[in-house]
């Protein structure tokens, strides 16, 4: 790997804040990963065990997560596939020396492992509809009085509008989603190609049907 090489990669959707200030770069032997808040960490290709090996999605979360991780497995850095274009992510491989993970398994997940993603807004919504349609339930069954209902609901239905907003705000589009899909699933079917099982898979396979009656 060239010393000098530079290269970044940023996220194609997402949040204005995550577009603007997330980022993978190559620089100085080592993949420099910064956040949607601007922090940075930074993972030198040195060749030890804590060493970057490559990137890998994994189908089975339900974000479509990728991820950086070790030469051990352990997960370095994760983002969610939707908000990245799997392509330029995967032009980071050649000059960083990165082969391709074919391990069907899921990276160890850490307590130190870096996210580059948006929060929840979501999930943050949903918290909130739940807190609004309880102090409603309460003031109903007059366990609570109505200031109560007052103070707990509003904030909570305000508070649901806004995540959802944000939610929608970093959403990306249908034809961005698509493309991603599409993206994702030629990348999976190259390096299902590259995978050194490949051949082998396939000639079992063919024994296989040969072999049937």
């Amino acid at each position: 790997m060239d010393d000098k090489t530079a290269m970044v990669v940023r996220p194609a959707s997402g949040s204005r804040r995550l577009r603007k200030n997330a980022s993978l770069r190559l620089e100085g032997g080592a993949i420099v990963a910064t956040d949607r808040r601007g922090r940075s960490r930074r993972f030198p290709i040195d060749g030890s065990d804590e060493s970057p090996r490559g990137f890998r999605s994994a189908q089975q979360l339900d974000s479509g997560g990728y991820y950086l991780e070790d030469r051990r497995g352990r997960a370095l850095v994760r983002l969610r596939i939707m908000d990245w274009d799997p392509e330029k992510v995967h032009a980071l491989d050649e000059p960083a020396g990165f082969e391709p993970v074919i391990d069907p398994k899921r990276p160890s997940d850490r307590p130190e492992m870096m996210k580059i993603e948006d929060p929840p807004y979501f999930a943050r919504a949903g918290t909130s509809a739940a807190v609004g349609i309880a102090a409603v339930s309460m003031y109903w069954l007059h366990i609570a009085p109505e200031a109560v209902m007052l103070l707990v609901a509003l904030p909570a239905l305000i508070l649901f509008l806004w995540f959802i907003t944000l939610t929608k705000l970093a959403m990306p589009k249908r034809e961005d989603l698509e493309g991603a899909a599409r993206r994702v699933h030629e990348a999976r079917l190259r390096l299902d190609a590259e995978s050194p099982q490949a051949p082998e898979a396939t000639a079992l396979q063919n024994e296989g049907e040969t072999d049937r009656p």
